[in-house]
């Protein structure tokens, strides 16, 4: 709870969130739009439940002031509550599979009561094995299902319950035990208030800015707890007659102060919060929400007075000392009260209802519900800049008329807006009245695309179109739990921002991760790889593992959606974005698509690096994570839906975190690597690894990729947690030609030096520095050979520049081989290789054609017969793979 009237809700709904139900007295739209819809564009459904006839005046003013509203009721639906008197319940419902967040208070939908001081708020929080919170939800589901069945909501908002409903399988329908939240549906709030007081009451402290004209509740309450003590708070914009208020505060036994209460930071603001403070002897009971002092909000059930929620909460003596910390309270002049005048506001009674109830668009044919009949005629359709819409057909039965649009206006529609209607027998010049259509398919179409991961299963083979492959990198950032980022939004309490395809993010630190709670979650817990029962749904990992197999298997599928999604999972809705993020929404799918690859990429890699991290997610999940976006990452290759660059370096730290020396198969004690390997085995995931990699040489590097590239080969060729043994080519490639194949490109990977490096290595073994030492182009004299006479030969000698210590012809000779070792790893093509030394005439050569060769060191020469390169240790086991025999440069 937020004992303090300034409270921001927009900071409360971060998050990756399913569904959102905002119950508002008046819904500023313009509002919603423009600023809170860009950090719900992850949500697909996004319910706002308002008092039909405030809803009906900010639709009025949107049509008179030119706003055009186009997400309303096309990608989030606000829809009327019909009940008789004010729906005046506050409240914002978040909700996903397993976990929730609820706040109820005083504000309504809008700057004032979202983001100002001088609301009061309680916020609960429902996660999954944590469900101390578990009947305040359902008691705020039990007053929106009662409204429902009241009929007091149109059919697209019932719908669109169900669908909230459905997808939040822990919220049952009505609380089963005690709990602060109460609604007035059938029983007045003053019955719930009077139960929860046990005792003589001490001190009242009341505070509404609305009362009802003749102070009514306020007496009501004075006469149930008779208060020994009663403090009544007043702002200078109370609406209260002063004069019925002094007589029924004043009776006997009961000592009263009237009192000026205001914002202490902000004095000016109108304070909209409602308080019930009732102080016992040995506990304290402190009534908010929705309710102010009127007779239809405290003294009548919602079928005579408004709908509205209270949170009664009772804490020890003190337990509410925090309330009244932000305010400036001190006592009225005795006259001022008197003052005070009603304006309304607390008991208004209904006003009269429009002739246009709702409208829906499905498909091509749009429904238009009236309030009454229309005896003769037909309502005319214009859009808003008076151009009419063409019906096709038309039918009625008085109340509700069915018109068949054209493609044309269907798509015009699409767009959003609203839609004038003009009905038969209207005054000339009178104003039409605007409706804007719920959207059916549109707003079904964005919870269908969420409410099931139904495109994980073409994680094996990635979806063949952009929107498609969009929406599964959605689903898997909702399925997996890979980085810190996807952690936070399980366990933490913001949302990080997430990395540009440069990789840049705002940092999310992993030691503010809620581990236990991660630890408790059914996104960790799909981890685990346990039997399930008969009948019992895979879980998303489960889903996206036994599509991998079937991709490596052979069995290829993938599943497209034909109808587009909006702006699901973009900051695509508000119309007044800046140059920059109208730029964005402007990018090709495509572009988008792969900008998304990239940054999955990118995240990836980072996390791999935070050795911390990985150790707190633990084996079960890392194995996993890498098996899955290991596998991702080669399928975006392939269909170049990626960077190579992002995806090459991500698959490199995934094999090294895997494989590598310190790598984690190597560090798992027996047990648990006996579970990450049957992972593994299953997977297939050294037999993947082996074929992504010698799938590498298809890509062009820079120097520092190819280095990463050369050097991670090197090492996986050698490792023990890989195993690559004879066994493990023959299941990766079993044909002849593939593993040939397979090697091949494995052994041009490891040996790709440039002629820059091969002097490198050269230096390292004599002590100089690379820039003593250097290729040149030289013309020698070959020996006669295979038919051939003597003759001079231009040919690459390795210059050396400066004195190498302790040279002598033997070293020379063991030199030369070093370097023909290097050579012939790196592919260079020669028969002829020749070393020239910084002193006099010392040279050592080897001719490869005349299988003969010369070490001349000062007086020191040593002929060469053969020559038998070192070669390392990699390419050595290559060799035996390949079944080659010792290398040899011997004629």
């Amino acid at each position: 709870m937020s004992d303090t009237p300034a409270f921001v809700v927009p900071e409360q709904i971060q998050g990756a969130w399913t569904n959102l139900i905002v119950l508002t007295y008046s819904a500023h739209l313009d509002f919603f739009e423009t600023h809170l819809l860009r950090q719900l564009s992850r949500v697909p459904n996004r319910i706002i439940l308002a008092d039909d006839r405030r809803l009906a005046d900010q639709f009025a003013t949107a049509a008179r002031t030119g706003q055009r509203l186009g997400q309303a009721n096309r990608t989030y639906m606000a829809a009327p509550i019909r009940n008789p008197w004010a729906a005046h319940a506050k409240a914002v419902l978040l909700t996903t599979s397993t976990a929730g967040r609820l706040l109820v208070g005083s504000g309504n939908l809008g700057p004032d009561g979202y983001t100002e001081p001088g609301e009061l708020w309680h916020k609960y929080t429902y996660d999954d094995g944590a469900g101390e919170h578990l009947d305040v939800f359902a008691a705020v589901r039990s007053l929106i299902d009662g409204i429902a069945a009241r009929r007091w909501l149109d059919p697209a908002a019932v719908s669109a319950l169900d669908l909230t409903w459905s997808s939040t399988p822990w919220l049952p329908p009505r609380p089963t035990g005690r709990q602060a939240l109460h609604h007035n549906l059938d029983t007045p709030l003053i019955e719930a208030i009077t139960a929860a007081v046990d005792g003589p009451v001490d001190l009242l402290t009341a505070y509404a800015p609305f009362h009802d004209e003749e102070a009514t509740a306020l007496g009501r309450l004075l006469d149930r707890l008779r208060p020994r003590r009663l403090r009544v708070l007043l702002t200078s914009d109370t609406s209260v007659d002063g004069e019925r208020l002094s007589a029924v505060v004043n009776r006997p036994g009961t000592a009263v102060s009237l009192e000026r209460a205001q914002v202490t930071d902000a004095p000016t603001a109108f304070l909209h919060a409602k308080i019930i403070h009732v102080v016992c002897v040995d506990r304290e009971v402190l009534v908010t929400g929705s309710a102010n002092l009127s007779r239809r909000a405290l003294l009548l059930p919602a079928t005579t007075g408004n709908i509205e929620l209270a949170v009664i909460e009772t804490r020890p003596p003190g337990g509410f000392a925090g309330l009244y910390m932000p305010l400036t309270v001190q006592p009225l002049p005795v006259a001022e009260p008197l003052m005070l005048r009603f304006r309304g506001g607390g008991d208004l009674p209904p006003a009269d209802t429009a002739a246009v109830l709702y409208s829906e668009l499905r498909g091509n044919l749009l429904t238009l519900v009236l309030t009454t009949a229309v005896t003769s005629g037909v309502p005319q359709l214009v859009f808003p800049d008076g151009t009419a819409l063409l019906a096709l057909a038309a039918e009625d039965d008085g109340t509700v008329f069915r018109f068949r649009l054209t493609d044309a206006d269907v798509e015009r529609l699409a767009r959003g807006g609203r839609i004038d209607v003009r009905l038969p027998g209207s005054v000339e010049g009178a104003e039409p009245e605007p409706t804007w259509p719920y959207h059916v398919d549109a707003l079904r179409g964005r919870t269908a695309r969420t409410a099931d991961n139904h495109l994980l299963g073409s994680t094996g083979s990635l979806p063949g179109t952009d929107d498609d492959l969009s929406q599964l990198l959605k689903q898997l950032e909702q399925a997996l739990i890979f980085d810190p980022e996807t952690a936070w939004k399980v366990a933490g309490g913001r949302t990080a921002t997430p990395a540009d395809d440069g990789g840049e993010a705002e940092s999310v630190r992993w030691e503010e991760i809620d581990w236990e709670r991660l630890y408790r979650h059914p996104r960790y817990r799909g981890y685990q790889h346990n039997s399930r029962p008969d009948g019992q749904r895979a879980s998303d990992i489960e889903v996206i593992l036994s599509s991998i197999a079937a991709r490596l298997k052979g069995v290829t599928g993938s599943p497209s959606v034909a109808d587009k999604d909006d702006d699901l999972g973009a900051s695509s809705e508000p119309d007044d974005t800046g140059d920059e993020e109208q730029l964005t929404r402007h990018l090709s799918v495509s572009t988008r698509t792969r900008m998304a690859c990239n940054r999955l990429a990118v995240r990836y890699t980072a996390a791999l690096q935070d050795v911390v991290f990985q150790e707190k997610l633990g084996p079960t999940l890392t194995v996993r994570n890498a098996v899955i976006l290991s596998h991702v990452l080669r399928e975006l290759l392939h269909s170049d839906a990626i960077d190579p660059g992002h995806a090459i370096t991500a698959q490199l730290a995934s094999w090294s975190f895997l494989w590598g020396p310190q790598g984690l198969i190597a560090s798992l004690p027996d047990q648990e690597r006996e579970a990450a390997e049957q992972v593994l085995t299953e997977a297939q995931a050294r037999q993947t690894t082996l074929r992504a990699l010698a799938e590498l040489t298809e890509y062009d590097f820079d120097d520092e990729l190819r280095r990463a590239v050369r050097e991670h080969t090197q090492a996986l060729l050698l490792s023990p947690a890989l195993g690559f043994d004879q066994h493990l080519l023959t299941l990766t490639a079993p044909d002849a030609r593939q593993a040939a194949a397979l090697v091949a490109n494995l052994r041009y990977l490891a040996g790709d030096y440039t002629d820059s490096e091969i002097v490198e290595l050269m230096t390292t073994g004599w002590g100089i520095a690379t820039t003593a030492v250097g290729w040149e182009t030289s013309v020698v004299r070959r020996p006669p050979c295979r038919g051939r006479p003597a003759r001079s030969d231009e040919a690459d000698v390795l210059r050396v520049q400066k004195h190498i210590p302790g040279l002598t012809a033997d070293r020379a000779g063991a030199d030369l081989a070093r370097l023909a070792a290097h050579m012939i790893v790196a592919r260079v093509d020669f028969d002829y290789v020749r070393i020239r030394f910084a002193e006099g005439r010392d040279v050592a050569y080897w001719d490869a054609a005349a299988g003969e060769g010369i070490c001349f060191i000062a007086d020191d020469e040593k002929e060469l017969t053969d020559l038998q390169p070192e070669f390392p240790a990699w390419w050595q086991h290559l060799d035996k793979l390949d079944g080659r025999p010792a290398a040899s440069v011997a004629a």
